[in-house]
């Protein structure tokens, strides 16, 4: 290295560790959103609202009180967020279909009656009406899907952590947490 390069990296240095670097913030979620946060330590997910990162520590609001987390200690975020009118559909089709197949197939198992009188076309009743519940059911969800579609979790990911700290004997201390 250079002398004038060495001189600046020392000068940058000295004014990094003046001031330590918090996290830069979190991408993809803003102030008032709910959130649940899991950490690292496997207790129970902390349920709030966000509020804001500062300093290296995640602060949620829950219950009138402001919650810290480290940042280090996080181990996952996720932000509740409206689904569109499509993924409400795509939702309610995914939980109408089913009920419908499983509505249509009992139906036709309980007209058709059983025993002796069907032997040669036993149980193409039973898949035909049980299609055609599968279809009304998938109707009727993206009905529903479409018109409340609800809301979902959605995970985001952090932004590294940049820390810079003076160590006793001199020097400077750089830590970068990137999670992938």
């Amino acid at each position: 290295m250079t002398r004038p390069t060495m001189r600046c990296a020392l000068l940058m240095a000295a004014m990094l560790a003046a001031r330590p670097l918090g996290a830069q913030g979190l991408q993809g979620v803003s102030e008032g959103e709910p959130v649940r946060v899991a950490t690292l330590d496997a207790g129970p997910r902390l349920y709030g609202v966000f509020v804001r990162v500062r300093n290296d520590t995640l602060y949620v609001r829950r219950d009138g009180e402001t919650v810290g987390v480290p940042t280090s200690q996080v181990r996952g975020i996720e932000v509740r967020r409206e689904r569109t009118a499509l993924e409400g559909m795509g939702h309610g089709m995914t939980i109408g279909a089913p009920i419908g197949l499983l509505a249509g197939y009992g139906l036709a198992l309980g007209l058709e009656g059983g025993g002796w009188d069907c032997i040669d076309r036993c149980g193409e009743n039973r898949i035909l009406t049980a299609a055609l519940g599968a279809a009304v059911g998938a109707g009727v969800g993206m009905l529903f899907g479409a018109e409340l579609p609800g809301t979902r979790w959605e995970r985001i990911t952090p932004r590294p952590n940049v820390a810079v700290r003076p160590v006793p004997g001199g020097g400077v201390a750089l830590g970068l947490d990137l999670k992938l």
